[in-house]
C-alpha cells in the first residue's frame, strides 16, 4: 500500500505543478514575466532550502503541502509576496517528492507520471482563471495520500539507475519548454485543443512505460530522446498535428523518466537540489523566454549542435580508450 499511496501523492502534486504553477498562473498573468518573476525565484529558494535546513522530511513535506493549499485559496489573484511563498512551497516539495519516490518500487514512478500526464492532458483546456477548486482538490488529495503513505512506510531496495550529465538534462528541458510554451499559445496547431487528447494520453503512457521498463543504456536512450525531439519540432513546423501529438508526448515522458531516475540515483541532497534548480527552474524559464520572444525557430540549430557535440565527444572518448 505504501507504493500506491506514494504514487498517488506524487502524481497529484505533479498535476498541481502542471495545471496551477506551470500553466495556470502563467496564463492568468498573461505570460507577464515581470509579474510572475517571484514565483520561480521562490521556487529556487525553496529547492535550495530543503537540504540546507536539514529538517526531517515528513513534517517538512506536510508543512509545505499545508502552505501550498492555503495559498491556493488566493488563486489566481496573488500578490508578489504570495507568489514568492507559493514558489517556496512548490520548489521545496520537489526534492522531497524525489526522496519519497526513491523509497518506493519502480511501478510507483510509473503510476505517478502516468496519472499526472493523463490528468494534465485531460484538464489542460480547463479555464486557467477557474482552477482554484481544482488546485485545492489536487493539493488536498496529495496531502491525504502522503499521510496515508506514512502509515505504511516501508523502504525498498533501490535498483541501479542511469545518471545523465547536467547539461544534457538542461537541454532536454529547454527544448521541451520552448516547444510546449509555443504550442500552448499557438492558434494554428494547438494539439491540446484540436481533439488529439486520446493519442496524447496514450503516447504519454507509452513513453513512461518505455522509460521505466525499457532495456537500453544511457547512450541509446539519449539518442532516442534527441531523435524524438527532432521529429517533434519537424512536425510542429510542418503542422502535422496528429504526428506531433504522438511523438511529442512520448519524448516528454521518456526524458522526464530519465531525469527523475537520475535524481533518484543521487544520495547527495544538495546535488539533487542544485540539479533541480538548473533543470526545472532555469531551463524551463529559458524555454518560456524563447516562446514569448518567438525564437522557437532557432531551437533545431541547438538540437543539431548538441547531437553533433555529443557524437564527437563519444567518438573521441571511444577512440582514446581503444588506443590506451
Amino acid at each position: 500500500m505504501f507504493d500506491i499511496f506514494v504514487s498517488l501523492f506524487a502524481g497529484l502534486e505533479l498535476c498541481y505543478y502542471l495545471l496551477i504553477t506551470q500553466t495556470g498562473i502563467v496564463e492568468a498573468y498573461h505570460s507577464d514575466l515581470a509579474a510572475i518573476a517571484l514565483l520561480p525565484l521562490g521556487g529556487i529558494v525553496g529547492t535550495f532550502m530543503i537540504p540546507s535546513i536539514k529538517a526531517k522530511a515528513q513534517p517538512t513535506t506536510l508543512l509545505l503541502l499545508s502552505l501550498q493549499n492555503a495559498l491556493t485559496l488566493l488563486y489566481p489573484h496573488f500578490g508578489a509576496f504570495w507568489l514568492f511563498m507559493l514558489g517556496i512551497a512548490v520548489g521545496g516539495l520537489a526534492p522531497l517528492i524525489v526522496a519519497t519516490l526513491r523509497e518506493a518500487r519502480p511501478y510507483a514512478l510509473f503510476i505517478a507520471l502516468a496519472l499526472s500526464y493523463a490528468t494534465g492532458t485531460l484538464l489542460f483546456t480547463y479555464d486557467p482563471l477557474e482552477r482554484r477548486f481544482l488546485g485545492m482538490l489536487l493539493g488536498m488529495g496529495a496531502m491525504i495520500f502522503y499521510v496515508l503513505a506514512l502509515f505504511f512506510h516501508r523502504t525498498h531496495k533501490k535498483s541501479a539507475s542511469i545518471s545523465y550529465p547536467l547539461w544534457t538534462m538542461f537541454v532536454w528541458v529547454f527544448l521541451d519548454s520552448a516547444l510546449f510554451e509555443t504550442l500552448s499559445r499557438d492558434t494554428v496547431i494547438p494539439i491540446w485543443r484540436e481533439g488529439y487528447t486520446l493519442p496524447i494520453v496514450l503516447f504519454h503512457i507509452l513513453g513512461v512505460t518505455a522509460g521505466i521498463f525499457g532495456k537500453w543504456n544511457a547512450q541509446q536512450k539519449s539518442l532516442v530522446i534527441y531523435l524524438l525531439f527532432a521529429l517533434s519540432y519537424l512536425f510542429y513546423f510542418t503542422q502535422e498535428s496528429l504526428l506531433l501529438s504522438m511523438a511529442y508526448p512520448f519524448v516528454i515522458s521518456l526524458y522526464n523518466v530519465a531525469i527523475l531516475q537520475s535524481l533518484m540515483a543521487q544520495n547527495d541532497a544538495k546535488k539533487v537540489s542544485f540539479t533541480m534548480v538548473v533543470v526545472c527552474w532555469v531551463a524551463s524559464g529559458a524555454g518560456l523566454f524563447v516562446a514569448l520572444h518567438h525564437l522557437v525557430a532557432l531551437m533545431p540549430f541547438l538540437l543539431v549542435l548538441e547531437v553533433a557535440t555529443q557524437t564527437l565527444t563519444t567518438f573521441f572518448y571511444t577512440t582514446k580508450r581503444r588506443l590506451v
